[in-house]
């Protein structure tokens, strides 16, 4: 019986594996027996072996995700039963969770971001997220850029200065300015985030993207017109002339610079400009930083 309920789970979480794969990296799977397996398991009465329960919650993630209350009726089962599974492979269960909320949230649904705090901040207190007892560089950029999004400046400069030491080596110093420096920008210490920014060449093409797009907008924000103008074509070029960033995401900072230059240029007064800004701006689908420029034409 054992041997069955194993197989059973595993194969459950291979069937999730699968649906993540299909989503994450485009490939196809020829999916096999899974209404045998489900059969299989209700015929035998094991729908609350917490295993199998689990795996089964998670597939219906992936097989019915307009349900949201597959999401919660799996994050209660998984606060419950979670002392029974290594770490490891919560770590698996946990990050297929995160990736759900980050998709509603993207999609608008607000209180995903809620939801998705709170669960980071279970997580994190459980070290579920180490990994040799070192800390994803992007798990940590996610919890900053929700915690931030939230206002919960207090706790992010905490678990900022505690697990930054727990970063990479060779990605630490990286991490660590770039993620201080969201913080000052939320704070708006933007001195701070200027002299964070300023002092480090980041190495991946990510982070030197977002760090030119903070800075532009903390010129903008504290009225430093020459700086400001000198950043759109200095990062105009940067865009033109590296070969590492692929040509869609060249595309969404080269929309960026466009809009935020006419913005920059935008008089108060100027209602005409201002309206054909935004008719434009709302039209695009491809432009990073989107809801920031929305909100600084609405505050002209």
């Amino acid at each position: 019986e054992a041997l069955d309920i194993f197989y059973l789970s595993e194969k459950l979480r291979l069937f999730c594996n699968e649906f993540e794969l299909k989503i994450l990296a485009k490939h196809s799977y020829k999916l096999t027996y899974i209404e045998e397996v489900k059969n299989m398991i209700k015929l035998r009465g094991y729908e609350n072996v917490p295993s199998i329960m689990l795996y089964s919650k998670l597939l219906n993630l992936y097989t019915d995700s307009a349900n949201e209350d597959n999401y919660f009726s799996l994050r209660q089962s998984v606060s419950e039963n979670n002392p029974l599974f290594p770490k490891k492979e919560l770590a698996e269960i946990y990050s297929t969770m995160i990736n759900y909320c980050s998709i509603k949230i993207n999609e608008g649904n607000s209180k995903f971001l809620v939801q998705l705090f709170d669960f980071y901040k279970e997580v994190v207190s459980q070290d579920i997220l180490l990994e040799d007892q070192s800390f994803s560089p992007y798990h940590f950029k996610n919890i900053v850029v929700i915690g931030l999004r939230l206002k919960e400046f207090n706790w992010i400069e905490a678990f900022i200065t505690d697990y930054a030491p727990l970063l990479p080596e060779n990605q630490r110093d990286n991490s660590l300015s770039f993620n201080l420096a969201q913080l000052y920008f939320y704070q708006k210490k933007y001195d701070l985030v200027i002299k964070t920014l300023q002092s480090v060449e980041y190495d991946d093409y990510i982070y030197n993207l977002n760090s030119k797009t903070m800075l532009i907008c903390t010129y903008y924000d504290t009225g430093e017109t020459d700086a400001l103008f000198f950043l759109f074509d200095s990062f105009r070029a940067f865009l033109n002339r590296n070969n590492e960033i692929p040509e869609a995401r060249k595309v969404l900072y080269r929309n960026f610079v466009s809009i935020a230059k006419k913005l920059a240029r935008i008089t108060p007064k100027d209602e005409k400009a201002k309206q054909k800004l935004t008719l434009e701006l709302e039209s695009m689908n491809n432009v990073a930083s989107k809801n920031w420029l929305l909100e600084k034409l609405a505050e002209l």
